[in-house]
């Protein structure tokens, strides 16, 4: 990616995961036999006010050339770890306070649609809810000559 001498970038610390705004002080090209490479030197915030000098390439960051676009990346990464935090709570829960005579509604597992039963052809069939002594509450296909039977 190139950018221009002068321009505000924003970057995303991958330690931190903060963002960081700087702008772009110089613009080295260096040319060999093996290709030219590009290097940039930026202006980064420092203690006390100031403004320290450092290799873009070595600040250890995602850069992005607006706001908008480090938004959208910290939001997936905030989601990601959001998932990663439940996913563990939840196995934990099910590794220490669930055994299978002890049934607890409170773990609950996204529903994923199950391809192999909606292919069985239950075209016909109604949906019924019905309570389990637990208190959980399940929904059964019923075909049409049974549903009048359990009304």
């Amino acid at each position: 990616m190139e950018y221009a001498v002068g321009q505000i970038l924003y970057l995303i610390l991958k330690k931190k995961q903060i963002v960081l705004p700087v702008r772009v002080v110089e613009q080295i090209l260096r040319r060999t036999l093996e290709g030219e490479e590009i290097k940039y030197i930026v202006e980064i915030p420092a203690k006390g006010r100031r403004l320290a000098h450092r290799p873009l390439d070595e600040l250890n960051s995602e850069v992005f050339e607006d706001l908008l676009a480090a938004r959208e990346v910290l939001l997936t990464n905030a989601n990601s770890a959001i998932d990663d935090i439940i996913s563990l709570a939840s196995r934990s829960a099910e590794k220490y306070f669930i055994s299978p005579k002890t049934p607890n509604s409170t773990v609950l597992e996204p529903l994923q649609p199950d391809e192999s039963f909606s292919s069985l052809g239950h075209s016909g069939d109604s949906i019924v809810e019905a309570v389990l002594d637990d208190g959980s509450v399940v929904k059964v296909h019923v075909p049409p000559e049974l549903k009048e039977a359990i009304s």
